[in-house]
């Protein structure tokens, strides 16, 4: 055993709490930043970068998009992971009382959206809509199977900053 009494016990669950609630945090924030890089600096920047060249647009944010993506589930899996360990050791006062009743299920249910809405963007529309594109220009399915993936972008992002306020509060 690790540990030899009650007082070095009770010290390393607090040490452990500590990193995961970082862990926890910076996972956070990489989930977060990387929607909001791609929504404001990302997309915009190659679709100037493209002008009007389609393909090169789409070769672009393929290759940028499989970055994201590996950059995104490492971070769904450690929110999820470190949020699991932070509910099963909360500390005393968290949110057992009160609005933290009320909001934690809330952003639980919300994260659940998003990583929902993350799977289809990534796992289900963005591949077909690489099958649709193939090398040359969107077909119109295409063009709307992308506007729809762009849109679910937006609605994660403010859906993130949500679950960001929700924790705050509880």
């Amino acid at each position: 055993m690790l540990v030899k009494n009650h007082e070095q016990e009770l010290i390393f669950i607090e040490i452990a709490r500590i990193l995961m609630s970082g862990l926890h945090v910076v996972a956070t924030v990489v989930w977060i930043g990387a929607i909001i890089m791609y929504l404001l600096v990302i997309f915009p920047g190659l679709k100037e970068a493209a002008g009007p060249d389609p393909p090169a647009f789409n070769a672009d944010m393929k290759a940028m998009g499989k970055r994201m993506v590996r950059l995104v589930d490492g971070a769904i899996l450690l929110v999820i992971g470190t949020g699991i360990y932070l509910d099963l050791n909360p500390v005393e006062g968290s949110y057992s009382t009160g609005l933290g009743e009320i909001l934690f299920p809330l952003k639980l249910i919300l994260v659940l959206a998003m990583v929902t809405t993350h799977l289809c963007r990534t796992r289900l529309l963005a591949p077909k809509i690489g099958r649709l594109t193939g090398h040359g220009d969107k077909t119109p399915l295409a063009r709307k199977l992308s506007k729809l993936q762009f849109i679910l972008a937006w609605v994660n992002c403010a859906s993130r900053l949500c679950v960001l306020l929700l924790s705050a509060a509880i």
